[in-house]
């Protein structure tokens, strides 16, 4: 069995013990937490978005295919590219608690 390799890649890992203890946060943990705020409001739109496809009538643009695969995945496109375009103003609220942190 292979580890996961994709959690790396996002997260960066510091093995120095000074950035464990939380005393003194490296660029790569700001990185970390800006991404987290990005995609944190990235499933937010996807699942508002989810919902607002939920009270679609049946017989519209879209209404027929509620629980959907394709439509879940393009409910999943659509917050990943809404938050990449600036989204709500989530990610930067989230991003300056955690820094504050």
């Amino acid at each position: 069995m292979q580890p996961l390799t994709t959690v790396t890649t996002f997260l960066p890992v510091n093995p120095s013990v000074s950035a464990l203890d939380g005393t003194h946060p490296s660029p790569s943990d700001a990185r970390a937490k800006q991404h987290v705020a990005k995609e944190f409001e990235s499933v937010f739109a996807a699942m508002m978005l989810k919902e607002m496809r939920a009270t679609l009538e049946p017989g519209t643009l879209f209404g027929s295919d509620t629980n959907d695969v394709y439509g879940g995945i393009f409910d999943l496109f659509l917050g990943q590219h809404i938050a990449d375009s600036g989204g709500f103003g989530i990610a930067d609220m989230v991003n300056s608690y955690l820094q504050s942190k």
